[in-house]
């Protein structure tokens, strides 16, 4: 904890001593925050996700933050609440053709318990870099590593006593590589290892590696057709034990660009797994194609079919997909967009856990643009899987609905409003939900030195859950002297479950801060 604030601090400083120093900015921008939280919290803790992460205390942020300096370095840095145990860090720096260099920090906490006792914290830090030492080569690479510790707790009606899980884990993953580009043609070598240490179980340790390579390049002659493909190994096993899967891939596209705006695209792909703990080994062939067509910035539209296999010599599944989509802008007011696709799997030989399988979707979308009315969007999603076999059908289906106002006079104003219905029917059991989810934020223009801003959900379940959950945000910025900014924010979070006498919760935070935006 203490090492991981020490890197923050030095981030800040050396930001700060980049700008006030020889290599000088000729142009920064961004905003210190210094605050504090309070929050008081009533009722469950484990029912609100949307509160799990809060924490009271001092803040420190640095937000947006940006610099170009005179050699061609430009830095960015969003460093919010890293004084408290919620922070999210992100750090770039790079210079065009030479390097980009980027680090990411972050915790997370998620509580189980009514009291708050039971949780588990999770601890997010990696980065990337890459260079080019010469032209047309980058060499890249990445190191990140995620801890996550403490206790599950997971109620059985109608057993009373919880039932307990420890998580203790760490999972490191490392990459290198590198990629050239020449005259269209591109060729890339990657290197993959993840290791997930089990610290609770002390049997559940794995190792993961991975070597990726593809190239692609115009066909000689004919500029308009671009031709790909790669290999991939990968190799997992897990410690202490025979359990070993060792996989080969190999895969080949094309696309071809014909005149009239007219696109072809193929792909295909064969992957082998063997399973060395038990002596099987499963293929899988891939082989999709689509066509499609466009007339400029007006509409267009596209085709395609997708045929899978997976076969392990005993058990075989064969599946055939078709996809449509299209899209209309008409006189850039008007947007028009659809797609459908389904997907129909059979067992040929053998048999597998949930045996045959039909899934359609579809989505369509619509927007209207005009600037005196605003902004107006609605739509239409839905999913449908079957699975005769097991006698189960699941079917979900979602319509939402938005409008955004802005007048440079007035403000800013946003509402949108979403309907889920979902059921599930099999042998056994049945379930059915209907979500209500409206969404508001208004923002009016700045009075004089004073801008506010108000914004909420309310969420309503029926049917099979009984559920009402609601959040209301308040906001108050003063400008002073100086670029210096006092602000105030009020949160207020509610939720009820009325099937249950303790899963409510009410959760109010004020946060109090003063600001100030620089330029350099």
């Amino acid at each position: 904890m203490r090492c991981h604030r020490r890197a923050m601090l030095g981030l800040l400083f050396g930001i700060f001593v980049c700008s006030a120093n020889g290599a000088v900015s000729k142009e920064g921008t961004g905003r210190f925050e210094l605050g504090y939280v309070y929050t008081d919290e009533e009722g469950n803790l484990a029912v609100n996700q949307e509160t799990h992460n809060l924490y009271d205390g001092l803040t420190i942020s640095l937000r947006d933050a940006r610099y170009s300096l005179d050699n061609g370095i430009n830095i960015g840095a969003n460093l919010r609440y890293i004084s408290l145990d919620n922070r999210n860090i992100d750090f770039s720096a790079s210079k065009a053709q030479l390097f980009s260099l980027s680090f990411h920090h972050d915790q997370y906490r998620r509580i189980y318990e009514s009291g708050g006792r039971g949780s588990t914290d999770r601890k997010s830090t990696g980065g990337q870099v890459s260079v080019s030492p010469v032209k047309y080569v980058t060499l890249f690479g990445g190191y990140s590593w995620t801890d996550k510790g403490g206790t599950n707790l997971f109620l059985f009606q109608p057993i009373s006593d919880p039932v307990v899980f420890t998580s203790d884990y760490t999972h490191r993953f490392f990459n290198i590589g590198g990629q050239g580009f020449f005259k269209g043609r591109s060729v890339r070598l990657e290197y993959r290892q993840s290791d997930f240490d089990d610290e609770a179980k002390g049997h559940g340790d794995r190792k993961g590696q991975m070597f990726r390579t593809s190239a692609s390049t115009p066909f000689p002659r004919y500029e308009r057709v671009v031709l790909a493909g790669g290999y991939d190994y990968r190799l997992d096993e897990m410690e202490g034990s025979s359990v070993e899967l060792e996989t080969n891939q190999a895969w080949g596209a094309t696309k071809a660009r014909l005149p009239g705006q007219i696109t072809v695209d193929y792909r295909f792909v064969f992957a082998r797994t063997d399973h060395k703990g038990n002596g099987i080994e499963t293929d899988n062939f891939l082989n999709t194609v689509s066509v499609g067509r466009r007339w400029n910035r007006h509409g267009g539209f596209r085709v395609g079919y997708e045929n899978r296999i997976v076969d392990d010599l005993i058990d075989r599944s064969e599946s055939n997909g078709f996809l449509f989509s299209g899209w209309i802008n008409y006189l850039d007011k008007l947007f028009v967009r659809t797609s459908t696709a389904t997907r129909d799997k059979n067992i040929v030989t053998g048999s597998t856990l949930i045996g045959d399988e039909d899934f359609t979707r579809y989505r369509v979308a619509a927007r209207y643009v005009d600037e005196r009315f605003g902004e107006l969007s609605a739509q239409v999603r839905a999913r449908v899987k079957e699975n005769d076999d097991i006698g189960s059908e699941a079917e979900y289906t979602s319509f939402s609905t938005g409008f955004k106002l802005s007048r440079q006079k007035y403000g800013r104003l946003s509402i949108f409003y979403t309907y889920y219905v979902g059921e599930y029917e099999s042998r056994s059991a049945d379930f059915e939900l209907s979500d209500h989810v409206v969404r508001g934020k208004i923002t009016p223009v700045k009075y004089r030195k004073v801008s506010v801003t108000a914004g909420g959900t309310y969420y309503r379940s029926r049917r099979d859950l009984d559920v009402e959950k609601s959040s209301l945000n308040l906001g108050i910025s003063y400008e002073l002297p100086e670029d210096f900014h006092v602000e105030a924010k009020y949160s207020v979070f509610n939720y009820d479950d009325f099937q249950a006498i303790d899963l409510f919760y009410t959760g109010n935070v004020v946060e109090v801060s003063i600001a100030r935006d620089f330029s350099i």
